[in-house]
């Protein structure tokens, strides 16, 4: 059988002409001296010796590509802030603002005495914060020392906005011995909150009780070392006066019952903030407001975090005690009822109309004012499309079919007619676009049958 391959091979062979077998030599004796000085190159690479500056040389371009690359990244990381930091920046500067201009305004309470005229804000325009269109233009409001005031509207109008703007005293002039208080829907610790329990950070929001203590201590100090004069020891009986008149010493008790009528436990009240959840850290925030019994309290979306029954505590609280009937209360909420309760006045913020509306009543009493309007103003203008129509039908016969020319010129009166109460129905069509934002619409859920 072997013979017989060799016999074919050599036939085949003859077959080929001479000029293709002296190729094909030649390619086979490239190939093979090429694959020679690979392998003699692998060899010679092989047997030399490693030089260690080479070495060093590439580690230290290596770690200097690796040390640029990091600089680039934490370069594109500060100059790309998230909007979760841009947010928590924004709070926390706001949050720092808003303590400073706490101790300053009982400061100025001390020396000026406190201030019950009407708070204005006349003639503002509230910025939009992701930019673009502002919030509300040519806007204003006054707040009444004794009322509470609802700040309503649908989502993303701007009520958050206006009320850290309210706190912030951006919007009107908020004299600086009116103390202000702002409850926000979420809470950013400093690392001093994390560390002390709800009942200390209660305390802690009455500024004049802490200013007044520390002042004490310092004017004792100087007693036992006796270097008080005259003027100091006059000073010293003044503060302990004071101290006694806002009951300093039962703040602690005080700051606990505020926190279990919000539902804390004493096992609750032992912990520190840092291992509280955010609702209750909202509410702690929440007790240290009303414990701080400020001038002007804003409050966003107070009910949020609230059992039932700390809700209803917190309506009554707000609405029949003494404390709250000498002082302002702004409330941004979606729990109808707890408006209802508590609200005397309504501030409507419109996002079509870009208007903010002051009503007396509660929102109950504003929901059914608006479904009257809704419902007038379409039908004047329904009548009023109407009346525009015939006018447009009547202006337009003589012109298609003739007539005298007295008739003609009546036509062209109620064409301008036409046209002036077009611009009329223009300019109430976007007031009736701002009414119709705040239509409820009917939701049906179907019953499912029986189980």
């Amino acid at each position: 059988g072997n013979n017989n391959n060799k016999t074919v091979a050599s036939s085949s062979l003859v077959d080929v002409p001479l000029k293709t077998i002296k190729a094909l030599k030649i390619q086979d004796t490239i190939v093979e001296e090429s694959s020679d000085k690979i392998s003699k190159k692998k060899k010679s690479d092989n047997n030399k010796p490693i030089n260690n500056d080479d070495t060093a040389i590439s580690s230290k371009k290596a770690a200097r590509l690796e040390s640029k690359k990091s600089r680039n990244t934490n370069k594109k990381k500060k100059n790309k802030p998230s909007a979760l930091d841009l947010t928590e920046r924004e709070q926390r500067e706001l949050e720092e603002e808003l303590v400073a201009a706490r101790v300053k305004s009982v400061l100025e309470r001390t020396r000026l005495g406190a201030y019950r005229g009407s708070l204005d804000a006349k003639s503002f325009t509230l910025p939009n914060p992701g930019g673009g269109m502002p919030l509300l233009e040519d806007a204003a409001c006054r707040f009444v020392w004794g009322r509470k005031y609802g700040l309503i509207g649908r989502n993303g109008v701007g009520k958050s906005t206006m009320l850290r703007a309210i706190a912030a005293r951006r919007v009107g002039d908020v004299p600086a011995n009116v103390t202000v208080h702002y409850v926000s829907q979420e809470v950013l610790l400093t690392p001093d909150q994390r560390q002390k329990t709800p009942v200390e950070c209660v305390v802690d929001a009455d500024i004049e009780r802490n200013l007044l203590s520390e002042e004490l201590i310092n004017l004792e100090k100087k007693a036992s070392s006796g270097d008080l004069d005259a003027e100091g020891s006059k000073r010293h009986g003044e503060v302990l006066s004071r101290l006694d008149e806002i009951e300093a010493d039962s703040a602690p008790r005080r700051a606990k019952e505020l926190l279990d009528n919000l539902g804390f436990s004493d096992e609750l009240q032992s912990r520190s903030l840092s291992q509280l959840s955010g609702g209750w850290r909202v509410r702690t925030m929440l007790a240290a407001a009303i414990f701080a019994k400020p001038d002007l309290l804003l409050l966003d979306e107070p009910t949020n975090h609230l059992s039932i029954l700390a809700v209803m505590w917190l309506a009554r609280e707000l609405s029949t005690s003494e404390t709250w009937k000498e002082r302002i209360v702004v409330i941004v909420s979606h729990d109808r009822h707890f408006m209802d309760e508590v609200c005397s006045d309504c501030l409507h913020v419109s996002g079509v109309a870009r208007k903010l509306t002051q009503s007396r009543g509660n929102y109950s009493v504003w929901a059914k004012r608006r479904k009257d309007e809704q419902v007038l103003f379409a039908k004047e203008q329904a009548k009023r499309q109407e009346e525009i129509d015939k006018l447009r039908e009547y202006a337009g016969h003589g012109f298609k079919y003739g007539g005298s020319s007295s008739q003609i010129n009546k036509m062209g009166m109620k064409a301008k007619q036409a046209d002036k109460l077009e611009e009329v129905h223009a300019e109430h069509a976007i007031e009736l676009a701002a009414l119709q934002e705040d239509i409820e619409l009917p939701m049906k859920i179907a019953a499912g049958g029986e189980l």
